[in-house]
């Protein structure tokens, strides 16, 4: 419990998500300001090359943010980016999406199959949501809004992005629950592989140090 009320304090800050929280009438509110990450993106020719209905030139970039979140209780959660400062060049972006992961993907994120989707007025998939909810014809190009029925206890992988091709910029983002959150930083799938090919060198290492001192004793 004690770890969700240090989340009461007035600023949080990890990578480029600042996080403000406050305790409210209708629970817990976190207040975020998310910077696309310039070294997080995937390439959008590729991603979107094959899509008959969104469109990229090539050299063209998908950016996006990630961090961890970890509901302390079962319930809904409601993410809204209510506004956002994006834009590709002069062109102001308003279109973004909502990527929920429970385990680290295999590729990279966006490009493997979430577990959860949303795009505006709680369109998507998953966590919530039974089967695919989209409405009749293109959505409206807006900010996310998702409703999100999240397990305590489980940390989520969450993906902060827009799929027009080169929108950078930053995100003004909030979330509402009835129970208080744990927040934190998301190694890129690159790191994790790099960590567990030095955990597996430090075991190695250490094995073969303690089969020096075996030998140096038998002496």
């Amino acid at each position: 419990m004690f770890k969700y009320l240090l989340l009461l304090v007035p600023l949080l800050s990890f990578g480029s998500i600042t996080i403000t929280p406050s305790v409210i009438s209708d629970g817990y509110l976190y207040d975020l300001d998310v910077q696309f990450d310039f070294n997080k993106y995937i390439d959008a020719y590729e991603f979107l090359g094959q899509n008959p209905v969104l469109d990229a030139d090539e050299d063209t970039k998908i950016w996006y943010e990630t961090m961890t979140f970890k509901p302390s209780e079962d319930g809904w959660y409601t993410f809204n980016n209510y506004n956002s400062d994006i834009a590709v060049g002069n062109t102001i972006i308003e279109e973004t999406q909502l990527l929920f992961y429970t385990d680290v993907p295999q590729v990279d994120y966006i490009i493997d199959m979430p577990t959860a989707f949303r795009y505006n007025n709680n369109i998507g998939w998953g966590l919530g949501l039974n089967g695919n909810e989209w409405s009749e014809g293109p959505p409206e190009p807006q900010g996310f809004y998702a409703e999100m029925e999240l397990t305590g206890g489980t940390e989520y992988i969450v993906v902060f992005s827009s799929f027009v091709p080169d929108a950078y910029g930053t995100l003004d983002v909030s979330i509402l629950g009835n129970n208080p959150a744990a927040f934190g930083a998301v190694p890129e799938p690159s790191t994790y592989a790099l960590l567990a090919g030095f955990s597996v060198f430090m075991y190695v290492a250490i094995r073969k140090r303690n089969a020096s001192k075996k030998d140096i004793r038998r002496l």
